[in-house]
C-alpha cells in the first residue's frame, strides 16, 4: 500500500486531503509541522509528500531543501503564490508537482497517483542497480578464481 505524508499546519486542509486519500485507499500520515513530518520520514517508507508551502515554524520551500525530494521520494507543494519562475525553479530540482490550495480533490488523486507510481519506478530501479551489482561482484569473483585456476595450472 502506498504511504502519503500531508504536512500543512492548516488543520482543515490537512484533515480534507488526508480524509479523501484514506477513502482512496491509501495509508496516510499527518504533519502539522517539519518537525513532525521529520518523524514521519524517518520512521516510514512514504511513498509521496504533500508540503504546505506556507508554515510557521519552517516553511516548505526550506524543509523540501533539507531532504532529497524528487530522488528519494517524489513531493508535491501546496500554497497559493506560485508564479512560473517558482514552478520552473521547484520542477528543476525534482519537485513533481505544484498544486494551488483549493484545487480538486480529482487533481490531487491524479497527481498522487501518478507520484505513486514514480515511487514505485524509483524502488523498482533501485533494486535493479543493487542486484546488478551484486552479480558484478559475483562475476569479478567468478573471474579471479579462474584466473587463479588457469594460473596454478
Amino acid at each position: 500500500m502506498n504511504k502519503v505524508l500531508v504536512v500543512d499546519d492548516d488543520k482543515c486542509i490537512n484533515k480534507i486531503y488526508s480524509e479523501a486519500l484514506r477513502k482512496k485507499g491509501y495509508e496516510v500520515f499527518s504533519a502539522f509541522d517539519t518537525k513532525e513530518a521529520r518523524k514521519i520520514l524517518e520512521t516510514q517508507d512514504i511513498s509521496v509528500v504533500i508540503l504546505d508551502r506556507q508554515m510557521p515554524d519552517e516553511n516548505g520551500d526550506e524543509f523540501a531543501e533539507r531532504f532529497d525530494f524528487g530522488v528519494a521520494v517524489p513531493l508535491m507543494i501546496t500554497g497559493s503564490d506560485f508564479d512560473d519562475e517558482y514552478v520552473a525553479e521547484k520542477m528543476n530540482k525534482g519537485l513533481i508537482f505544484v498544486l494551488q490550495k483549493g484545487c480538486s480533490v480529482s487533481k490531487i488523486f491524479a497527481c498522487v497517483d501518478h507520484a505513486c507510481r514514480l515511487s514505485e519506478m524509483k524502488r523498482i530501479n533501485k533494486n535493479l542497480i543493487e542486484k546488478t551489482e551484486e552479480i558484478i561482484r559475483g562475476l569479478r569473483e567468478a573471474e579471479d578464481f579462474l584466473k587463479q585456476t588457469v594460473q596454478g595450472d
